[in-house]
């Protein structure tokens, strides 16, 4: 894969609150986008990283899902179960 990608791929290990800063500053990347998680453990990730990342905004767009949990409501405006 790297190969293909002439090089240019980057695998690194860490806690994300530490190295996604580190490779911000590295680049010096203006914005970071991931795609929003929902789950307790990658709201708390993306909180740390959030607040490592300090100016540089992290910016959550999308979903893994197809649909992103709360978008599909009943007519009364309350979640399926």
């Amino acid at each position: 894969l790297s190969d293909t990608l002439d090089g240019r791929l980057l695998v690194t290990r860490g806690r994300p609150e530490e190295r996604i800063p580190a490779l911000v500053k590295a680049i010096d990347a203006s914005a970071v986008h991931i795609s929003a998680d929902f789950t307790p453990f990658g709201k708390r990730r993306d909180g740390l990283v959030r607040e490592a990342l300090g100016s540089v905004p992290l910016v959550a767009t999308g979903s893994p899902y197809l649909v992103s949990p709360g978008r599909v409501v009943k007519d009364d405006g309350t979640p399926y179960k």
